[in-house]
């Protein structure tokens, strides 16, 4: 006889699957909860390397790559929801319960964690965070998964910026080579089809800013041309809001010895809640 115990739950092993898939990097390991680092669309946890060297040696310190980035798999993401999902999962193999930053896509995740398990969050710092408005600037998001080549994604990329010097060659170079991994062109372009069809983002995650009891901070620069700045308008007084003049899309490349300092307050804030 068969009984029910005997049956795999399918739908578990799948998110089981779908979340050691997923790459994760320590950059320091400690007894206290870490720093857990969420990047933005078509980035990966290197993209926060700067922002890592400003933060104290004994702040533990770790970086996931979402699904279809950096070094984890490539896989179907349907939903903020979804993606959210995948990461606590991956954050439940390491028994992570963790101060959260997220960037852009990774600030809507931090988000939607926050939505699904708000005891597993102790403060949020959100950097031009995608879920708080509408529109998002589709011509970037096209632009990075149909570049055939640095000179195109050069352009694209320049976008992220408001001082020109700001992006190198090597910042080029090396985000080519990560978005031209066999079969990643292909899986972005369907997870942006879900989470941001046409340039609009799907859902709105607003409302966990205001049901949030812990210290949430959200930075955006004023000159950011891939998430309107105005998305930060009418947030709830609990939350503290950094408009930084002279900063596009990427505050932590910007304005990185500042990101440190707020950073770093935001955690002791967490701590101390």
């Amino acid at each position: 006889r068969i009984f029910a115990d005997d049956v795999p739950d399918t739908a578990s092993a799948v998110l089981e699957t779908a979340a050691a898939q997923l790459h994760l990097h320590w950059w320091q390991r400690g007894s206290t909860a870490p720093v857990l680092l969420l990047h933005g669309f078509g980035a990966d946890h290197a993209s926060w390397r700067p922002l890592v060297q400003q933060l104290p040696a004994n702040q533990p310190v770790v970086g996931i790559d979402l699904p279809n980035h950096g070094k984890s798999a490539l896989q179907s993401v349907e939903s903020m929801a979804a993606l959210a999902r995948t990461v606590l999962d991956r954050m439940d193999q390491e028994g992570i319960a963790a101060c959260h930053l997220g960037h852009s896509l990774g600030g809507g995740v931090a988000l939607a964690i926050s939505a699904a398990q708000p005891g597993r969050v102790l403060s949020l710092t959100l950097l031009a965070p995608a879920g708080l408005g509408q529109e998002i600037n589709g011509e970037f998001i096209d632009g990075l998964t149909r570049a055939d080549s640095e000179a195109a994604l050069k352009e694209t990329l320049a976008r992220l910026f408001h001082d020109p010097a700001a992006l190198t060659a090597s910042f080029v170079a090396t985000a080519f080579k990560q978005l031209q991994a066999p079969g990643r062109p292909a899986a972005l372009v369907e997870m942006a089809r879900n989470l941001m069809p046409d340039g609009v983002q799907v859902g709105s995650l607003r409302a966990v800013l205001g049901k949030s009891e812990v210290p949430v901070k959200v930075i955006w620069g004023i000159a950011d041309r891939i998430i309107s700045p105005w998305h930060s308008a009418g947030l709830p007084g609990n939350v503290a809001l950094h408009l930084l003049p002279d900063v596009g899309h990427l505050p932590q490349v910007e304005a990185t010895a500042l990101l440190g300092r707020l950073l770093v307050q935001q955690v002791r804030a967490g701590t101390e809640k």
